[in-house]
């Protein structure tokens, strides 16, 4: 939790610009791959979790998950005895 002098105030929803149409298409497309994407208990190799993640996420999400996949291995694998 931030403490109260680090704290600027509430977010004024009419000062943020409105969304472009790439955006509404990117958006489009990812909720008609969510509607189709397979329960994670129908994904068996991690190409499968990667294939729907690169297309339900946004492009900074994809990006910020990717890089710490890089190694397809997870920290705790390395714990793992």
């Amino acid at each position: 939790m931030l403490p109260p002098d680090a704290r600027l105030g509430n977010v004024d929803t009419a000062t943020l610009p409105p969304p472009t149409e790439d955006t509404t298409i990117s958006e489009a497309q990812r909720l008609r791959a969510r509607e189709v994407m397979p329960p994670a208990h129908g994904m068996i190799q991690l190409q499968d979790f990667d294939y729907w993640a690169q297309k339900i996420l946004s492009q900074v999400a994809w990006a910020y998950y990717r890089s710490a996949a890089d190694t397809e291995r997870s920290t705790e694998a390395i714990f793992c005895f």
